[in-house]
């Protein structure tokens, strides 16, 4: 059983279901679940940070530079700035 403890810790032994089963039953194994990930650059990865445009002014329009420029992504799902709906009726105010 030692020797079988021993193989398990260096990783030169696996064992089968009911093996590892007794082992935890009797707390001479704790199994323990590792993570791995692996990072690396992705297609848009760059050093350098670029602002993007938000507005198209009538001067980029003129001089064409609207061309060259890279503008921010419109967002049609955002709701925007809630409209003011009046007043409270006195009574609810108190």
């Amino acid at each position: 059983m030692q020797t079988t403890l021993k193989g398990v810790e260096s990783g030169t032994i696996k064992l089968d279901g009911p093996t590892l089963n007794e082992f935890k039953k009797r707390k001479l194994l704790v199994q323990n679940a590792v993570n791995f990930y692996s990072v690396r650059r992705g297609e848009g990865f760059t050093t350098t940070i670029e602002k993007l445009e938000t507005d198209l002014t009538p001067e980029m329009i003129a001089t064409g530079d609207y061309k060259l420029k890279k503008f921010k992504p419109y967002n049609f799902d955002a709701l925007g700035v809630p409209v003011a709906s009046g007043n409270l009726h006195p009574l609810l105010k108190v």
